[in-house]
């Protein structure tokens, strides 16, 4: 073979591989950016191990937004039933709470859940700005109920030396018929909460929270099937006759009405 031959043949060996790296090329920084996006929108790590399941959710707008104004207050309460009443009903549904603190906003995520902390449906309420959980559940001290938070193992919450549970003697009730018994649970639930989530929380945003989350307490426990009930929540609604019209019933009051249950919970925390 000539020089000439060798030469031109070696030239267009050299330009095959030339113009295939540049027909490649293009697909391997193409895969690279598309597995860096991947990366960076699934949150993984794999240089940890970490699962891809670990992805941050993007945060939605608050379903309820409490306001220190009582009177709205009473008009964001009064629509919340068919929200609650649907927590019982589906699992995994959650109501975010949005309310001020501290300068700022704080959010509870509240969803009716059964297992974990009880074997009967009950109220689970989370802070989103610590992931700080409590399980509101039912309890008997002698011949009234009590309401006591629990952590997701349904272990009492200890807080300054003091288990977190509350009796229903804690406040005056008035009458014996099923209303003046929730209007007392949600006086209960009031302090309760205002312990766990700290005095700095406004107390008509308390009074507001307890409201929503002791009457999802009780759509749990009553839209449940009897033999699905433990000892303590039969008792319970044996001793105060609700059922899930008494609930709804409370949310249908007037205005005037519901404004005046939640400034009766305020007065009684104080």
């Amino acid at each position: 073979m000539n020089n000439a031959q060798r030469t031109r043949r070696e030239f267009l060996w050299d330009a095959s591989i030339v113009l295939a790296s540049a027909m490649t090329a293009p697909f391997f920084v193409g895969c690279s950016h598309v597995t860096a996006t991947e990366e960076l929108n699934e949150g993984a790590h794999t240089q940890l191990g970490e699962s891809r399941s670990r992805t941050p959710r993007t945060r939605q707008a608050p379903d309820v937004t409490l306001t220190t104004d009582m009177e709205e207050l009473a008009q964001t309460i009064k629509s919340q039933y068919t929200k609650l009443q649907a927590l019982a009903e589906n699992a995994g549904r959650q109501l975010r709470i949005a309310f001020p603190f501290d300068g700022g906003q704080e959010v509870l995520r509240l969803t009716i859940v059964a297992g974990g902390a009880a074997r009967y449906r009950h109220v689970r309420v989370e802070r989103e700005t610590t992931g700080e959980a409590a399980n509101l559940l039912w309890g008997r001290e002698g011949l009234y109920p009590s309401i006591k938070l629990t952590d997701d193992n349904g272990r009492t919450i200890v807080k300054d030396g003091k288990d977190l549970e509350f009796s229903f003697q804690l406040a005056q009730r008035k009458g014996r018929d099923p209303r003046s018994w929730l209007e007392l649970g949600i006086k209960i639930a009031a302090i309760a909460l205002l312990v766990w989530l700290g005095a700095s929380i406004l107390k008509p945003i308390v009074a507001a929270i307890a409201f929503i989350a002791f009457n999802a307490m009780v759509i749990g426990i009553a839209i449940a099937g009897v033999a699905l009930l433990v000892v303590v929540v039969r008792w319970i609604l044996d001793v105060t006759g609700w059922t899930l019209e008494d609930v709804r019933a409370m949310f249908e009051r007037s205005m005037a009405e519901i404004l005046q249950v939640l400034t009766n919970v305020v007065q009684n925390l104080g």
